[in-house]
Formats: C-alpha cells, sequence, structure tokens
C-alpha cells in the first residue's frame, strides 16, 4: 500500500511545480508587457533624437549661408531615422513629421529667415545642399 501513495506523490509533484510555473508566469506577465512597451517608446525617443540632429545641422547650415549672403553655399551629409511621413521647409520653418506609438508628432527648427525647398523622407544618409537667394535660403537634397 505505501508504494501506491508514493506513485500518486510523483504525480502530485509535478502537478504543484506546474501550477508554480503557471502563477508565475501569471505575475511575471504585466512586466514583460511594460518592459515591451518601454523598448518601443525608446525607439520613438532614438528616432526623434536622430531626426531633431538633423534638423540642427540643416539649421546651423542655413544660417551660416544666410549671414555671408548670395551666392554662398554649403553641401553636407545627414542621417534620418526611418519612419518620417513628412518633410517641410516653409517660411521659417523646417520639419518633419514622425510616426509614433499612437500618432504622428513633429520635430521642427525656427529660423530667424524665410527658407524654402524640401528635404528627403527616405531613412538613410542625404547630401542636403543649403543656398544664400536674396533674402531667403532654398534647402534642397
Amino acid at each position: 500500500m505505501c508504494g501506491f501513495f508514493k506513485v500518486n506523490r510523483h504525480g502530485q509533484h509535478a502537478l504543484e511545480y506546474l501550477v508554480i510555473i503557471a502563477f508565475a508566469l501569471i505575475l511575471a506577465t504585466p512586466i514583460i508587457f511594460n518592459a515591451q512597451l518601454s523598448s518601443v517608446d525608446l525607439g520613438v525617443v532614438t528616432r526623434s533624437s536622430m531626426a531633431k540632429n538633423a534638423l540642427s545641422a540643416i539649421k546651423e547650415s542655413a544660417e551660416l549661408v544666410y549671414s555671408q549672403g548670395e551666392p554662398a553655399r554649403v553641401s553636407f551629409k545627414v542621417t534620418l531615422p526611418s519612419g518620417i511621413n513628412e518633410s517641410l521647409v516653409s517660411l521659417r520653418e523646417i520639419s518633419f513629421t514622425l510616426n509614433g506609438n499612437r500618432e504622428p508628432f513633429k520635430v521642427y527648427e525656427i529660423v530667424d529667415f524665410n527658407v524654402t525647398g524640401s528635404l528627403p523622407i527616405n531613412p538613410g544618409t542625404h547630401t542636403i545642399t543649403t543656398k544664400a537667394e536674396g533674402n531667403y535660403v532654398n534647402i534642397t537634397y
């Protein structure tokens, strides 16, 4: 009769381990989910930072050629992140609209003079040219 209970106890131990593991997974699910959301947020922050750095370089170049006047021109390379929906170079604003986790958001730079032109939206390294033309700066790629 003792041998019969030993066999059942092995099955009972296995079932208890299974319950403990299931309970631990249930407790860990919110932590894993929160960590996954944080890593997605980090990706958005990284792309936003890359876009802001590119816009800062474009702004500095535009300010340089504007201060020198016509026919000043500067060409340089910038690296753009993925997820850019739209670029805008108009009036006194240079901006990118990026995909966010839930909705698009805008990263921009403001200058003290009029700018015109266009910027790429494809990810990768691009050559940007800023050229002083009269009382504004033309920005192209």
